[in-house]
């Protein structure tokens, strides 16, 4: 008895270039597909294979788990234990003259009540990781350098339990 080798699903994209439509192989780490009319190479998935869902509140986050820890974040506010989240607050770096952007995934606040106001200050990040690249560390040792009063935390799940680091 021979096994028959299934043909890969196909899948559909719409060309940056040319705006056409056309096909490419679905494969679990497809990072790139080229465009069979013009021949643009574009990217049409992530890396390690992470789908983009929505939580509770509709954000959009890159992952399922970044999705489960928001609604986890959720809970926490609900019960008093934070006051206010935010999710991909923009922090700017500028390092030798170059400026860099880090989006972490959610910035934790705490109220301070000045006389007539109430001003939401960040006290930690929280960054939500399957795998870390080079590339974030570097971000993370630059963010902990340029600002000493937020605390950085990464977070991972591991045998279905969430550990901070």
């Amino acid at each position: 008895m021979t096994w028959k080798k299934w043909p890969r699903p196909l899948a559909w994209g719409i060309c940056d270039n040319c705006k056409q439509g056309f096909r490419y192989e679905k494969r679990r780490n497809k990072t790139r597909a080229t465009c069979e009319h013009c021949g643009h190479e574009q990217v049409v998935g992530t890396k390690y294979g992470a789908k983009k869902e929505r939580c509770r509140l509709q954000h959009t986050h890159d992952s399922g788990m970044e999705a489960e820890y928001c609604a986890i974040l959720q809970i926490r506010k609900r019960a008093g234990e934070i006051i206010h989240f935010e999710y991909g607050k923009e922090y700017k770096m500028q390092v030798g003259g170059e400026l860099f952007i880090h989006k972490p995934d959610f910035t934790i606040y705490e109220a301070e009540a000045n006389p007539g106001c109430i001003y939401y200050k960040p006290i930690e990040v929280h960054e939500v990781k399957g795998f870390e690249k080079m590339e974030w560390r570097l971000k993370r040792a630059i963010f902990r350098l340029l600002y000493p009063k937020i605390k950085y935390i990464t977070i991972k799940k591991i045998r279905g339990r969430w550990v901070k680091k």
